[in-house]
Formats: structure tokens, sequence, C-alpha cells
């Protein structure tokens, strides 16, 4: 992809918003952040071109991929100095960022964020907040857990019993 966007620059060919967003994507999915963001800063820089929603999420993506949740959030502030607002896609990526490198508290502020702005959560972004509750709530527990196991194999000499203790103290009541 980026082979393409040089001979177009050396054949002097403008590229239009959709080689770009191509171009960005490319660069996000190989974990190529740094030209990623040369080319999100050239294109809010350019006299004609103006990035869309797709230009956003796909930086906001790569982010996110990355573990870089705090600079994907940055991204989703710069929407609103080019006229566009965050939609329940990018907060669903971003929250799911948050859940998946344990920053609750800054998942907890982007949901609040979220219903304060009156986008919409999906089906998904329960989904997302539901796992980071379950993720929160018992990875305390992961200390105690392992011990119990371990005390369970050394003392009792039985790793069923052990595990299965494991099992019912992991195992979330529906009442």
């Amino acid at each position: 992809a980026l082979e393409v966007f040089e001979m177009m620059e050396q054949e002097q060919i403008v590229p239009n918003l959709v080689t770009l967003n191509t171009l960005l994507d490319a660069f996000a999915r190989s974990g190529k952040m740094e030209k990623a963001t040369e080319i999100l800063a050239s294109i809010q820089n350019h006299a004609t071109l103006h990035p869309d929603r797709i230009t956003y999420s796909t930086m906001i993506k790569g982010f996110c991929l990355q573990g870089q949740v705090d600079k994907a959030v940055k991204v989703m502030g710069s929407m609103h100095k080019h006229g566009l607002h965050p939609d329940p896609i990018i907060y669903n990526t971003i929250l799911d960022g948050c859940v998946g490198n344990d920053k609750f508290a800054l998942c907890d502020e982007l949901f609040a964020r979220m219903q304060k702005e009156n986008v919409k959560p999906s089906n998904f972004t329960l989904t997302v907040m539901i796992k980071r509750f379950g993720r929160n709530r018992w990875s305390r527990y992961n200390p105690v857990l392992l011990a119990g196991f371990w005390c369970g194999l050394a003392l009792i000499g039985m790793a069923g019993v052990a595990i299965d203790l494991i099992q019912k103290s992991v195992i979330v009541k529906p009442f």
C-alpha cells in the first residue's frame, strides 16, 4: 500500500479520502501507528480533504489494537474539531480497548460521557460493560483462587477436589 502511495506522489496524483483511508487501514492493521498518524495529520491539514467517521474509527481501532487506548481517546476528542461526533461504534471500540487493557476507570468515564452525549448504547456496548465488570470483579480474587488451588493440591492431594472448589467459587449465581 505504501509503495502505491509513493508511486502516486511521484506521478503527482493527488489521493482522495478513500485512498488515504485505505492506506490508514493498512498501517493500523500492521501496527504501524506512527505512519497512520502521519496520514491522519495530512488529511486533517489538507485544504480540500476532510476526515470522516471511517478515518477516525480506523485510527481508534488501530490504537486500541496496540493497547494505546489513551491515544485512541485523543483521536476521538479531535473529531469535534472537524464537525464530527463519536458514534456507538467508536465508543464501543474504545470501551472494548479499555476493558482489554484493564483501564476500568477510563471505561466508566467514557460510558458516562457516552450517555451524557446521548449516544445510544448498543447490544455490543452492554456486552462490553458486562465483560468490564466481570474482569474487574474476579481479577481481585486471582491470588486467593490460586492459593486455594495449590493448597488443595498439596494438602488434600486430590486435583479433582481443588478444581471443583475453584469452579464453585467463580460461578456467578443468578440470584
